[in-house]
């Protein structure tokens, strides 16, 4: 019913439809993925003071029953282990401090009562910057260093911090801890037999590949079955899509053991980098998408100082800055961007064009899943995977309303071109018709239609716009009156703006040099029509008749046989 509806609504194609249902059965597919996640995690049972470990099929969440205690940067294990006021329990499913510069150091006894010596604990956080595991039992101590400011360790299993253990049936041992970052420190603390262990990192795996797969799909989408792609629009979409999924890889995915393990500047800076691609590729995007260059000049200039201003903060990823502060760069920049778009929105919409209503409703998914996030770390939320990784799940939905917000303008502007054309037959006809009337009422204020006649009269006799400079003031004064009047009047009347009107009719006149004069070239026509490169030229020529000019001339030569 759902695909039945956007099929009246937009009249896609029957192969582009079959491509839509595709992509939601991998986005119906992927939330029990993580569910799946949520749900299998195994209350702890502990015994004076140990937890307990038991022949399980699941994950043991031992956060509740870890101890944390906030200690010198420079005391050692041996240190904290004599150490016995402090101590506190964590008593949640999470263990979270917020933002802290504080060393931590966590104490889990365990004891063994299993028939399972192997285990696996994880703190599954990509941005911890030093954490220790030791393992201390009665035959000496175990121990592992990881964390975004040292090189992955040997063989490892995850880009997260992970431990693998050997504890014996019947022993015990303690598990210390060591902790020490400067992002939002928080994080479960989970035991995992082997087995589980292994499900755990083959449905990351998955995840994995759904999210390629999907990128994939959209992009095929985008190029192959899109109505609506034409042009850098859709280039500057796609590599702000990549971008995001990039950022998403580094920042929850297992970016930092597949491609640079050994790189601590790329574990700490490559997410922030994707994330400004994203921001400068997006924020183009939208300053086509919504039209700014033709409708808003100074909001489309602001978008433009906004992309330059990003490019520069990039420089600052090879300064030493600390975390806390590049996020919160990040934040700032997110929110202004936000707020053009916003500016962007409302333009549109004092115009009319309601279609920018989609775009808004995937800025609304996204600006959702932030919104989850923010709540989750001042605590107005659980701590869970949904609220951990509410961006994921935003990302199939939102490519699903940029997709459709796409096809819904394209079919918009269609329209508007079709009516204008009509508007422009319609007033042409008029003039004509009273072309030689000198009879005209002069009356207060502006004669609207009037100066519209004399709009298409000067248009028709002295071809103004097949001038490359032809300037909104020089027609202006040619119709006397002010420039600010006559772009009102084709706003308001002819529901278009003066360069597109200009454009309208240079690209009708290039129609006809390209039907009734072969032996001109491309760049000959181009330059004769008013249009300033050829890059121009087809790019106009292409969004008023779908035709690149060399196409257009060839269905022109084959109607004539």
């Amino acid at each position: 019913m759902f695909i039945s509806f956007l099929n009246h609504k937009f009249s896609l194609s029957k192969e582009s439809f079959k491509k839509v249902r595709w992509e939601l059965r991998f986005l119906f597919l992927l939330f029990p993925a993580f569910l799946i996640q949520c749900n299998t995690e195994q209350i702890v049972r502990e015994n004076d003071g140990f937890v307990i470990l038991e022949d399980i099929s699941s994950v043991l969440n031992v956060s509740p029953e870890t101890e944390y205690l906030s200690a010198d940067p420079s005391a050692t294990l041996s240190e904290i282990e004599r150490t016995t006021s402090g101590w506190k329990r964590n008593e949640e499913n999470v263990f979270d401090r917020g933002f802290s510069d504080d060393v931590f150091w966590l104490r889990i006894p365990l004891s063994n009562e299993s028939s399972i010596s192997d285990w696996h604990v994880t703190l599954r956080n990509n941005r911890l910057d030093f954490v220790d595991f030791f393992l201390v039992t009665e035959n000496g101590i175990k121990s592992l260093s990881a964390g975004d400011y040292r090189h992955l360790p040997e063989n490892a299993d995850t880009s997260y911090p992970s431990f693998a253990f050997e504890l014996p049936s019947r022993e015990k041992a303690t598990l210390y801890i060591r902790i020490q970052a400067d992002v939002h420190l928080a994080f479960v603390l989970r035991l995992f037999p082997p087995e589980v262990f292994g499900a755990e990192k083959h449905l990351t795996a998955v995840i994995h590949c759904i999210f390629v797969i999907l990128f994939l799909v959209f992009l095929i989408f985008q190029v192959r079955f899109n109505p609506s792609v034409r042009g850098w629009m859709e280039i500057y979409l796609s590599v702000g899509v990549l971008s995001i999924f990039l950022w998403a890889f580094c920042f929850s995915g297992e970016a930092s053991r597949l491609l640079w393990p050994d790189s601590v500047w790329c574990k700490n800076n490559m997410h922030f980098v994707f994330g400004l691609l994203f921001e400068i590729f997006f924020s183009l995007f939208l300053t086509r998408y919504l039209q700014l260059k033709d409708f808003s000049p100074k909001l489309n200039f602001a978008f433009h100082i906004f992309i330059f201003a990003v490019g520069i903060a990039g420089i600052f990823l090879f300064f030493p800055f600390s975390n806390r502060s590049k996020v919160q760069a990040a934040n700032l920049i997110m929110i202004v961007r936000n707020l053009l778009m916003i500016a962007g929105v409302v333009q549109c919409l004092r115009y009319r064009r309601f279609w920018v209503l989609y775009l808004t409703v995937s800025w609304l998914v996204i600006a959702a899943a932030n919104f989850i996030t923010f709540f989750m770390v001042m605590k107005l939320l659980p701590y869970n995977t949904f609220t951990l990784y509410s961006h994921l799940f935003a990302f199939p939905a939102d490519l699903f309303a940029i997709v459709v917000s796409q096809i819904v303008r394209y079919r918009n502007l269609r329209r508007e071109r079709d009516q204008l054309k009509e508007k422009v037959n319609e007033l042409m006809r008029f003039s004509e018709a009273t072309e030689g009337d000198s009879s005209a009422k002069r009356m207060r204020g502006l004669d609207i239609t009037r100066i519209l006649e004399d709009l298409v009269v000067y248009f028709r006799s002295e071809k103004p716009y097949l001038e490359e400079e032809l300037s909104l003031g020089t027609v202006s004064e040619k119709l006397k009156i002010r420039p600010d009047q006559l772009s009102a009047i084709l706003n308001k009347e002819m529901n278009t703006s003066f360069s597109l009107l200009i454009n309208e009719y240079r690209v009708t006149e290039a129609c006809r040099l390209l039907k009734d004069s072969p032996e001109k070239n491309l760049l000959e026509i181009a330059f004769q029509c008013g249009f300033g490169s050829r890059t121009n030229f087809n790019r106009v020529f292409k969004q008023f008749t779908d035709l690149a000019p060399i196409e257009y001339r060839k269905t022109e030569v084959a109607k004539k046989f």
